[in-house]
């Protein structure tokens, strides 16, 4: 598998997953080594990402999308980068939770032009407690030739219970932000 330097040599579970990339619109789905990867090994060396992170591999810190691409990835490390997308591409944006902290992520405020498609949770296999949100963002054409910004904030996860609904209230919410420049 390719994966950046801070990758190389975690330790990864036995069980296989599925490639989440989308390149030209067309979802890859093919298996990867483990659960821990989110792009097998040939998309990886196409988007040249981390299969395990999705983090640039083409320059330390670089944030921007390759133009064959139909999405750039963005993990907590990138709040307060700017991603240059074309109208039609996605921002996938991927923050990690704990479960017990009583703390989600949830969209805050998305500047006019681009699109929340959907958020997804996704728990760690081998920690239970902990998982990943992530958002997708689409990048509409109302939106050419503009800069947008999208900010995600942690706000009191809710939950069911057998006495009715219920949350604290978290201390010191955590935010992020992006700016989305579209060529």
């Amino acid at each position: 598998m390719t994966t950046c330097d801070d990758c190389k040599g975690k330790k990864a579970s036995h069980i296989n997953g599925t490639c989440t990339a989308r390149i030209a619109g067309i979802a890859c789905g093919a298996r990867t080594l483990s659960y821990d990867f989110k792009l097998c090994n040939d998309c990886s060396t196409k988007l040249q990402q981390c299969a395990r992170c999705l983090r640039s591999l083409t320059k330390a810190g670089s944030t921007s999308t390759r133009s064959n691409a139909m999405f750039a990835t963005a993990t907590d490390a990138d709040s307060g980068k700017s991603f240059t997308l074309k109208v039609g591409y996605e921002l996938h944006v991927e923050l990690p939770e704990d479960t017990f902290s009583g703390a989600q992520w949830a969209v805050k405020k998305v500047d006019p032009g681009i699109s929340t498609q959907h958020e997804t949770f996704t728990h760690d296999v081998n920690q239970p407690q902990y998982g990943s949100r992530k958002f997708v963002f689409s990048v509409l054409g109302g939106a050419a030739g503009k800069t947008s910004k999208v900010e995600l904030h942690e706000v009191t996860r809710k939950y069911h219970g057998v006495y009715g609904f219920g949350g604290q209230p978290i201390a010191n919410p955590k935010t992020w932000s992006c700016s989305i420049v579209v060529a």
